[in-house]
């Protein structure tokens, strides 16, 4: 999942995006290898190869930019390299691309991409936004200022532009290495440290990236991460770029080189993303009716209100119709006129026995009264209505009183319009996702129709798109972490409305299709098999987890309903292999480590563990003192697979083998072979596929439900008359894989609310928030108690506030301005769980400066060794020459002296000289 802080900066409009290779190949055009072999053949081709095996070689070390300029050279010249790749590069078939649909429809400010292609501005201009394109001249730079926008920088330039393309490893050390290129680096670096990044569609090994990286890494400081989306990185990739230059990696598998999960993860996000413009592929949805909403409330608060034996589902919405009607009195027969009433009867046998049933009991209640064949509503009943209208809208200011509170924390100072128009936004978001989430469940339960994917957990998608009517981009921002503040951390009276409007749409369109309710009815549980998935079966075992109560009353629900329970082996295994995690990662790293604080706010690739999230809240209760402890708390009788195992028998879910049923054949292991393979090929299509245990497991769950059904299965030990057989899971794949069968999949909420709209039963609003952060856990999003963890991790959080006091000075004096210009108030805005990464962060630039000032001491020292050798040498170089001529002038002297002619000639010289001084 996504850092938040990466979601807010993309939702502000001041995100840049850096792209690579990735939605390219999407669309169709040839990855980085696949162009380098591609050449490597039309050269084979032409006869162009002067040796064979370099090729091979490079080919093999993915060293493309060196294959290039081998290329260049055998070609003669640049000219003919560059039309042989511009004839290479194109598409043979041009697809369209999801990743640049997404990415374009992000309210990034500018788009900054390696590639060669035009695609980011095609597609931009489909949604009518013209973006200037610019490429790496220097005076490309000069448009980067604060405030800019509606740019897209191609980094290395194109095939247009020969003199300026970035291929070969020559051009390479042009623009990152020699001081030609020197202008680049520095505005680069320059724009990395001004703007916040996303850095998308690359992988590790990318040539285009390499370089590119080096220079982020430079830039990124702990006030000012660089988030990237990268395939096939490692762990320890991870942990250094994160600690070392605060670049937070994202993973997705990119095994085929399709980036489909890349794919799958940016659908995930988009979702929590305002688009550009209002172009989802969603149903619109317009406001609620008034009198709608008010059913809906009303239905679930006079369940409330009247206690757990109510059992008229009807009542309240004929009391609400009675009290607001003109006419003080109203037949039988215009009852159906009532606006509250018009969704539940439609002249059906059922509706109209409904109706008289209940206006009957409300009459013997007292709260309406029956004089000459007509009804009205008495004092009393007037009163009950009025007392849940009071609750609704107490609750109603209490919610949205403190979603305006969370606004203006995240916002500032906002006018009253601003404020009024965000929260009509806000709970025009709740009333409408919770009734289409409803109305789905409710088919579900009752029609038999698959509730989409985009129906129950798309909440998110339609707070994005009703933020994209606001237009200040940074109360956009802010708007959506308070409406998703809301859903995912609500306070106490956010939690009751949300019950109260959620459950209430949920019996409101249960009434709608069974308006007697004649099958909501707890002896159907009698007779229906219900075969729970791993997610299902992990809440009820990791004590202590966020939705570890709702799991607990839900199997407790399913029992007291004497429904029949079960799981698989296979699905025992999942749910074991996430405990066998915890255990061996706690055990490795220990639980005061800075990599148990990576995992436990889910870091990186990490992703959220049930029972290391149940450890740190019981813990931070003074429940458990250590790992230990908490194992032992669950497991009474060890921590084996046997007493894994039992933990689930004792809760009434037993664990059945298909190859246990009784009708099972060899020949059926054939019939699940299929399966697996239609399954595979669905998950590998969504970009969901995991391992050969997650298929193998659906496989056989479809196996057994359907020959279940047919009647070939039956359970052994089972000797109640089963109708009904379903999978209670999060995944929807079977749904999805196998539309032409009957609907097999029911999600927990559904079981959940199903089981709370029963006789007699009362909807828990904190156990139900639970219930629905079960599925916006498995939609990708990780859920942190920010009180407990900050008391379990205080001792780390306090060490950071003192090493950073303590290294702050140093900090400053050591490194440029850029990374240490408003450093307190940076620290200060950090979350307490986020500042020991900050700290961390500090260290390792404090490191990395001392290790540049040592690298340039050696490199002065060595210098300095080298000047001074050279002037000893030039000095003795100078000496020898002297002595040299020394020597030839005491050689030539007493050469001289032997010589007559020289001797005559020098006593010549000295008469000469006498006579002269005579005179």
């Amino acid at each position: 999942m996504f850092d938040k802080r990466l979601i807010r900066a993309i939702n502000n409009g001041r995100c840049f995006v850096l792209v690579g290779s990735g939605p390219s190949c999407e669309v169709g055009y040839p990855s980085w290898h696949s162009l380098a072999e591609r050449t490597c053949s039309e050269l084979m081709k032409i006869g162009c190869v002067s040796d064979n095996e370099s090729y091979k070689k490079l080919l093999e070390r993915k060293k493309y930019p060196e294959l290039f300029r081998q290329a260049e050279r055998d070609l003669g010249e640049r000219s003919q390299l560059i039309d042989l790749i511009h004839k290479l590069i194109k598409p043979s078939v041009k697809v369209q691309g999801v990743i640049y649909e997404l990415i374009a429809n992000w309210p990034f400010a500018c788009y900054l991409t390696t590639n060669y292609d035009d695609e980011i501005a095609s597609y931009l201009a489909e949604l009518g936004e013209h973006f200037t394109i610019i490429r790496n001249r220097q005076e490309d730079f000069y448009s980067f200022r604060d405030g800019v926008s509606h740019l897209i920088q191609k980094l290395h330039s194109d095939l247009n532009h020969p003199n300026e393309i970035v291929l070969t490893s020559a051009d390479y050390r042009r623009l990152y290495i020699n001081d030609s290129g020197q202008y680049f680096r520095d505005k680069l670096r320059q724009v990395f440290e001004m703007f916040d990044f996303f850095i998308i569609g690359h992988s590790l090994s990318d040539p285009d990236i390499d370089s590119v990286l080096q220079l982020a890494r430079k830039t990124a400081s702990p006030q000012h991460p660089i988030y990237m989306a990268a395939a096939d990185f490692t762990k320890a990739d991870e942990q250094e770029y994160l600690e070392k230059y605060n670049i937070v990696l994202v993973q997705y598998s990119n095994s085929d080189g399709t980036h489909s999960e890349l794919q799958r993860m940016l659908k995930t996000v988009n979702r929590f993303i305002v688009p550009r413009y209002r172009v989802r592929e969603r149903i619109e949805t317009a406001a609620r009716p008034k009198e709608e909403v008010e059913a809906a409330t009303a239905l679930f608060l006079y369940r409330r209100l009247q206690g757990v034996q109510a059992t008229a589902y009807m009542s309240p919405i004929i009391l609400a119709g009675l009290l607001s009607t003109d006419d003080n009195e109203i037949t039988k027969d215009n009852l159906a006129s009532i606006p509250t009433l018009k969704a539940f009867t439609k002249g059906e046998t059922n509706s109209v026995e409904a109706t008289s049933e209940a206006i009957i009991d409300l009459v013997n209640q007292g709260l309406v009264t029956e004089v000459a064949g007509k009804f009205s509503i008495t004092e009393s009943g007037r009163a009950k209505v009025q007392e849940y209208q009071a609750i609704r809208e107490t609750e109603k200011d209490q919610a949205y009183g403190q979603f305006c509170l969370n606004l203006k924390n995240n916002y500032g100072v906002l006018t009253d319009i601003q404020l009024e128009k965000c929260q009509r936004l806000a709970e025009e978001v709740m009333v409408a996702s919770f009734a289409n989430r409803g109305s789905a469940i409710a088919n579900q339960v009752f029609s038999g129709q698959s509730a989409s994917p985009s129906e129950l957990s798309d909440v998110f998608g339609l707070v994005s798109d009703k933020a994209a009517e606001i237009e200040d981009m940074g109360l956009r921002a802010a708007f959506v972490e308070a409406v998703h503040q809301f859903l995912v951390e609500p306070s106490p009276p956010q939690r009751q409305y949300l019950a109260s409007v959620s459950q209430g749409y949920f019996l409101y369109h249960l009434l709608g299709l069974d308006p007697k309710c004649c099958q909501v009815r707890q002896d159907i549980f009698n007779r229906t098999f219900w075969l729970n998935d791993s997610s299902v079966l992990l809440p009820l075992t990791a004590t202590g987890c966020h939705n570890h109560d709702y799991a607990v009353e839900l199997f407790q629900m399913l029992t007291d309903a004497g429904a029949i329970l079960c799981t698989t082996p296979n699905l025992m295994q999942e749910a074991w292999e996430h405990f066998e995690w915890a255990v061996r990662f706690i055990n490795t790293t220990g639980a005061e480590t800075p990599e148990f604080l990576r995992a436990a706010v889910v870091k990186g690739s990490y992703k959220q563990n049930l029972f290391i999230d149940g450890y740190i809240r019981l813990s931070a209760d003074g429940r458990v003192g250590s790992f230990k402890e908490y194992l032992e708390l669950i497991f009474p009788r060890g921590f084996d697979r046997a007493a894994f195992e039992d933990r689930f028998i004792s809760s009434g879910i037993s664990i059945q083998s298909i190859s246990d049923m009784t009708g099972f054949v060899q020949d059926d292991w054939g019939e699940i072979e299929e399966a697996k393979s239609r399954i595979q090929e669905g998950r590998e299509y969504s970009g969901t596929y995991r391992s050969s245990l997650q298929v193998e497991s659906e496989a056989e769950i479809w196996v057994l439900i359907n020959n279940l059904r047919s009647g070939k299965y039956s359970i052994p030990g089972v000797d109640t008359v089963l109708e009904r057989f379903y999978f209670v899971s999060q995944s929807r794949v079977l749904d999805i894989v196998f539309q032409e069968e009957a609907v097999s999949t029911w999600t927990p909420e559904a079981v959940y609310r199903y089981l709370s709209a029963l006789p007699g039963k009362q909807t828990n609003p904190d156990l139900l928030q639970q219930c629905m952060l079960n599925e916006y856990y498995y939609a990708g999003i990780s859920f942190i108690d920010k009180d407990r963890y900050v008391r379990f991790f205080g001792p780390s959080i306090d060490s950071a506030k003192a090493s950073y006091e303590k290294e702050k000075s140093k900090y400053v004096s050591e490194l440029e301005e850029a990374y240490t210009r408003n450093l307190d108030e940076s620290f200060d805005k950090t979350p307490d769980l986020e500042k020991p990464f900050f700290v961390a962060q500090m260290g390792w630039r404090l490191a990395e400066a001392s290790e540049q000032r040592e690298e340039l001491s050696r490199k002065r020292a060595i210098e300095a060794e080298a000047k001074v050798k050279q002037l000893e040498s030039e000095r003795d170089k100078a000496w020898k020459t002297r002595e040299r001529r020394r020597q030839e002038q005491e050689a030539a002297r007493l050469r001289n002296l032997q010589d007559p002619k020289h001797v005559r000639k020098r006593a010549k010289q000295a008469k000469k000289r006498k006579r002269k001084k005579k005179k």
